[in-house]
């Protein structure tokens, strides 16, 4: 599923990112849990006249239905730290597997070049023990 860049308005501020808007909820209750968890309780989600989702701690002018979302105050982080870590360790297991992979094909086609290199000597050779056409006279 492809995201779709749309302005995502955070407090008064607009960003233009291609981000899915669950990722974009997620940092915003990451940041304001960690900022100040007391008034990240609760904020006001709605989307206004021009398509743009709003996130705010005041609620939305007029008569605009806006969704409730309640952030979460605790953070936890060695939750965070574990997850990181196993991050980091996944993504150098796949350098690795990719380093590995790259090796083996530069092998692959050093073997192949080294092939057809000999086959191209053996012609040579053979065409240089080759007898020509002719007679060959003893004497």
């Amino acid at each position: 599923m492809r995201s779709v860049a749309k302005p995502v308005v955070i407090a008064g501020s607009i960003f233009m990112r291609t981000v899915s808007k669950p990722l974009a909820l997620s940092v915003l209750l990451s940041v304001m849990a960690v900022v100040n968890p007391a008034s990240a309780a609760e904020f006001y989600k709605w989307v206004d006249e021009d398509g743009n989702t709003v996130y705010s701690r005041t609620p939305p002018p007029g008569e605009i239905k806006a969704d409730i979302v309640k952030a979460q105050v605790k953070a936890d982080t060695e939750t965070a730290a574990k997850a990181l870590q196993d991050d980091v360790k996944r993504a150098d297991e796949l350098r690795e597997t990719r380093n590995k992979k790259a090796e083996e094909q530069q092998l692959a086609q050093e073997e192949i070049a080294l092939r057809e290199e000999n086959c191209r000597r053996s012609r040579t050779r053979l065409a240089s023990y080759s007898v020509p056409q002719g007679r060959i006279i003893q004497a």
